[in-house]
C-alpha cells in the first residue's frame, strides 16, 4: 500500500534546454511532480545548463525543497556528448528521464546507462519536414537511436505514437500516450492595467492576432504571413504579433548567422505584401514567461500553422485556457482531441494561405459563433490538468523501473483486507469483484469482509467462483491495510469509515474508496474521509470535487477501476434476442432515476426519429428506491406528456426483467450504439461495457467518465450548464440534496448525436474501434493493481 522502499531516484536530463515549449513543459512537470509526491517516495535530480538556447538564465517559478529536488548545473558539453557525460553518474538513479532527445547522442554511441530510461518524443518534424536544415538527417538518425534504445517512450498523441511505430518499428509495449494540458497557467493573470503596460511596452494595437512559436519550417509562420498579406489585399487589416525564438529573423533586412534561407523567404514575403513593421506585423521575439498570460489576454485570437506537433501544442492549449479564439492547422493530432467539426477551434490546411485567409475572415465575420466556440473550448481544456498528465508520467516511470528491476527483488505485496457488499448487483460490488480477482492473481494477500449478499446474485455463481469467494472471505490478515469500498456515511448518518476503523484497529493503514456524482459531497462525507489515511477515488473529477468539499488533497489518490473485458469480444459474442427489436438499435442501461437522464434520452430519441425510421431504443432499466408505478407506465405517461402517442412513435423496448451479469455482453452485442445522457457519474460502468464491446458510446460531456471518454473515442453531449439536483432524486436517495449541482445535458445535441451515428455508421465504427483498443490497453484490472501497488 504505502511505499516502504527508499525513495525512487529519478534523474531529469536536458543538455540543450529549448527556449520554447520544452523548457516550460519540463518546469510544469517538475512543479506537479513535487506537488503530487513526497520526499520519502521520490527524489528528483535535474541536470540543466546555466541558460536556455535563447541565452536566458534558467530559474524556477516555484519553491524548491532540497529533500525533494536537487538541481545540478551541467558543464559546457559539446552537442552529442551529453550521454557520455551522464553515463558515469547513471548508477545513482532508479530511472532517467529525457524531456527531449536533441543533441544528446552521437551516431557512433550506444545508450549505455546503468538505469532504465524514459524519453518523450515530441513530434516528427524531423521526419515530415526539413525543420533542422542541414542537421535534419542527424536529428532523424538520433531519434531512431532513441526509439530503439529507450526503455519507455512517451507520446502526446495517438497519431504520433502510431506514426512512430510505423517508422521506427519499436516494441509497442514500451510506447505510452499521455495527453498534455496547459502548462504553468494562472486563472486570472492579466487585468486592464497589466494589458495597458504591455501594449505601451511593445506599442501594440488594440486588436491583434497572436502567433506564438519558433520561426522554423515545421512551425510554418510563412503561411501566416501570406494569409495576412491576402487579407490586407482584400481590405481586411488584422495586425499580427509574432513571439518566440528566431522570429526576429523574419524582419526585412535582418542579418545574423542564424538567418536561414527560410527566414529570407519570409523577409521577401513581408516586402512583397507591403506588410509594415509595427503596423501590420509586430515581431517581439522571446518574451518573459510572466508576459505570456498578459499577451494571451490582450490578443483577439491565437493562430498556429504548424506542419507537425507532438499533440495539442502550447499555443492551442494556452489559447483555449485563456479563452481566446484558436485558429490552427488541421493536423491529425489536433483533430484527435478537438474533432474536425470546428466546435472547439477553427482549422485550416497549413499548406494553403488562401484557406487560412478565408478561415480568418470567417472567424471575424461571426463573433457570436466564435464566442460559443471559445466557451466550449475553455470548458474542454479544463477537464484535464497538468497534474493529471504528471501523474500519468509517474505511472510510466514506475512501470519502466519495475520492469527493469531484478526478479530477485520481488517481495510479497502488503496484505489487504477489503470491505464491500461484494455479492450484490451494484456497481460498487462489481468493481470490487473485478479488482479483488486481479489483486489475487497478482499475489496480494487478501481477506474480504462482505457487508451484504443478494441471494439471487449468489445463485448465479459458478462452483469455481464460490470456491474463490469462500477462500478470500474466510481469510484473516494480521496486518496490512483496510480498504473500505463504501460511502463514508450511511443514510442514517452513521460514520461507516469510523466503524470499520474501530473493527479493524489492529491493521496498519486505513483507506476509504468511494465516489459521488454531483459537484459537491453529502453532509459529513468530507469529515469522515479526513479520518482515513488515504481516500481513493476512480476519477480526476472526484479528486477535484472531494478536495473542493474539504477532503485533504494530500489524502486523495486517483485509482481508476479497470474493466474486465474478457467476455466482451465483439467477434464471438452472439447478440441477445430481444423481442420487437428492429433496424438500428440504440441501447441504454441504467437505474431509473433523474440522475441517469431518462427524460433527456426519451425527448432526444423522439426528436431525432419518427415511426418511419428503421430504428428502435432498447432500455434495460430497473427501479430505484421508488418501485411504483411500473416503469412501462412511467415511459408511456412521459411520452404522452411530450405530446406523442405511445403507439405512433419509433419503438421503445423496455427490458425490466433481470439480465444476468454473464449475459450483459450479449445485450451490448445486440445494439448498434449505446446512449446514456447522464447528469453525473461516479465512474460509468455501462460506458466501459459498451466500449469494450466495440459499440459507439454517446455520453454527457461532464463528470467521471471523461477520464476514459473523449471526442476521439466517443460522442460527447454538450451540457447547458449545471443545475440544482432535482427533488425527485432526493426522494430516491437522501445523499442528493438541492444544494448540489449536476449537469444538464442538451436534449438537442443528444438528438443530433443519435442522428449522426444513425446516418454515419462507418464513422461511428471507427470511434468504437478506438474505444475498445483504449479500454483493453489502459483500463484493465491489471492496471488497477499497478495503481494500487504504487500506494
Amino acid at each position: 500500500m504505502m511505499k516502504t522502499k527508499s525513495p525512487m531516484h529519478v534523474a531529469i536530463f536536458d543538455q540543450l534546454v529549448s527556449a520554447g515549449g520544452v523548457r516550460r513543459f519540463t518546469l510544469a512537470m517538475l512543479q506537479s511532480w513535487l506537488k503530487l509526491t513526497r520526499p520519502d517516495d521520490y527524489h528528483f535530480t535535474l541536470f540543466w545548463p546555466q541558460s536556455d538556447t535563447a541565452g536566458i538564465s534558467l530559474d524556477f517559478p516555484f519553491e524548491i525543497d532540497p529533500r525533494h529536488l536537487t538541481v545540478l548545473q551541467l558543464p559546457q558539453l559539446p552537442p552529442g556528448e551529453g550521454i557520455a557525460w551522464l553515463a558515469q553518474h547513471s548508477h545513482q538513479f532508479d530511472l532517467i528521464y529525457f524531456p527531449t532527445t536533441v543533441g544528446l547522442l552521437r551516431s557512433d554511441q550506444d545508450l549505455n546507462l546503468d538505469a532504465p530510461c524514459v524519453v518523450t518524443l515530441h513530434d516528427l518534424a524531423h521526419e515530415q519536414t526539413t525543420a533542422w536544415g542541414d542537421k535534419t538527417p542527424d536529428v532523424r538518425r538520433e531519434n531512431r537511436q532513441w526509439a530503439h534504445a529507450a526503455d519507455g517512450i512517451i507520446f502526446s498523441s495517438d497519431y504520433i505514437r502510431d506514426e512512430s511505430l510505423r517508422l521506427y518499428r519499436m516494441a509497442p509495449e514500451k510506447c505510452h500516450r499521455v495527453y498534455l494540458a496547459p502548462p504553468l497557467v494562472t486563472e486570472n493573470p492579466a487585468g486592464n492595467e497589466a494589458q495597458a503596460r504591455l501594449r505601451a511596452k511593445y506599442a501594440l494595437p488594440d486588436r491583434f492576432l497572436l502567433s506564438p512559436g519558433t520561426a522554423m519550417v515545421h512551425k510554418n509562420p510563412k503561411v501566416i504571413i501570406q494569409a495576412a498579406g491576402l487579407l490586407k489585399q482584400s481590405g481586411i487589416h488584422l495586425p499580427l504579433v509574432f513571439i518566440g525564438p528566431m522570429v526576429t529573423n523574419m524582419i526585412p533586412g535582418e542579418q545574423n548567422p542564424s538567418v536561414s534561407a527560410y527566414h529570407l523567404e519570409m523577409q521577401a514575403l513581408i516586402n512583397q505584401f507591403d506588410l509594415q513593421l509595427n503596423r501590420d506585423i509586430f515581431v517581439l521575439g522571446h518574451v518573459p514567461d510572466d508576459e505570456l498570460p498578459v499577451l494571451y489576454h490582450a490578443a483577439a485570437g491565437v493562430v498556429t500553422a504548424s506542419f507537425s506537433e507532438a499533440g495539442l501544442s502550447g499555443p492551442v492549449l494556452e489559447g483555449m485556457w485563456y479563452r481566446r479564439p484558436v485558429i490552427c492547422s488541421a493536423l491529425p493530432q489536433f483533430v484527435e482531441r478537438l474533432g474536425a467539426d470546428d466546435s472547439l477551434a477553427l482549422m485550416f490546411n497549413p499548406n494553403d494561405p488562401h484557406d487560412l485567409a478565408a478561415t480568418l475572415a470567417r472567424w471575424l465575420n461571426n463573433p457570436a459563433a466564435s464566442a460559443q466556440r471559445v466557451a466550449r473550448a475553455a470548458e474542454f481544456i479544463r477537464r484535464r490538468s497538468w497534474d493529471d498528465a504528471a501523474q500519468d508520467y509517474l505511472s510510466v516511470f514506475n512501470r519502466v523501473a519495475a520492469q527493469a528491476a531484478p526478479p530477485a527483488r520481488a517481495e510479497t505485496p502488503p496484505a489487504i483486507t477489503w470491505g464491500e457488499a461484494i455479492f450484490t448487483f451494484s456497481g460498487y460490488s462489481r468493481l470490487s469483484r473485478q479488482t479483488l480477482t486481479a489483486l489475487d492473481r497478482a499475489g496480494v494477500p487478501l481477506a474480504v469482509y462482505p457487508f451484504a449478499r443478494h441471494e439471487k446474485f449468489v445463485a448465479q455463481l459458478s462452483a469455481d467462483e464460490i470456491d474463490f469467494w469462500n477462500r478470500v472471505c474466510n481469510a484473516k490478515n494480521p496486518d496490512g491495510a483496510l480498504v473500505v469500498f463504501h460511502p463514508p456515511v450511511a443514510w442514517d448518518k452513521s460514520d461507516t469509515y469510523a466503524y470499520y476503523r474501530r473493527r479493524y484497529a489492529h491493521l496498519d493503514a486505513f483507506v476509504g474508496v468511494t465516489m459521488f456524482e454531483t459537484d459537491r459531497l453529502p453532509h459529513g462525507w468530507a469529515e469522515s474521509c479526513n479520518q482515513m489515511d488515504e481516500v481513493w477515488v476512480p476519477s480526476t473529477f472526484n479528486r477535484d470535487t472531494f478536495a473542493r468539499a474539504g477532503v485533504d488533497p494530500a489524502k486523495l489518490h486517483v485509482i481508476p477501476f479497470g474493466f474486465d473485458a474478457a467476455n466482451y469480444n465483439p467477434d464471438t459474442v452472439q447478440p441477445l434476442p430481444i423481442p420487437g427489436k428492429r433496424g438500428f438499435t440504440f441501447l441504454s442501461v441504467f437505474q431509473w432515476n433523474k440522475r441517469k437522464g431518462w427524460d433527456v434520452l426519451l425527448r432526444a430519441y423522439l426528436q431525432a426519429f419518427s415511426a418511419a425510421d428503421d430504428v428502435c431504443l432498447v432500455i434495460r432499466a430497473y427501479p430505484d428506491r421508488i418501485k411504483e408505478p411500473p416503469l412501462q407506465q412511467r415511459i408511456d405517461d412521459y411520452v404522452r406528456q411530450l405530446g406523442y402517442e405511445p403507439g405512433q412513435i419509433p419503438p421503445i423496448i423496455l427490458l425490466d426483467e433481470f439480465v444476468p451479469e454473464k449475459e450483459m455482453p450479449a445485450l451490448y452485442a445486440a445494439a448498434d450504439t449505446f446512449v446514456l445522457p447522464t447528469r453525473g457519474e461516479g465512474w460509468g460502468i455501462p460506458y466501459l461495457e459498451a466500449m469494450a464491446m466495440e459499440r459507439p458510446a454517446i455520453a454527457t460531456r461532464w463528470s467521471a467518465h471523461l477520464d476514459f471518454m473523449n471526442d476521439d473515442n466517443s460522442y460527447l453531449i454538450d451540457i447547458e450548464g449545471l443545475a440544482p439536483v432535482d427533488a425527485d432524486q432526493t426522494l430516491e436517495n437522501p445523499f442528493y440534496t438541492p444544494d448540489q449541482q449536476w449537469a444538464e445535458p442538451s436534449v438537442a445535441h443528444t438528438a443530433q448525436l443519435m442522428r449522426r451515428v444513425f446516418d454515419n455508421p462507418a464513422e461511428a465504427k471507427q470511434k468504437a474501434r478506438r474505444a475498445r483498443h483504449y479500454i483493453l490497453a489502459e483500463m484493465n484490472p491489471a492496471r488497477t493493481v499497478e495503481w494500487i501497488n504504487q500506494r
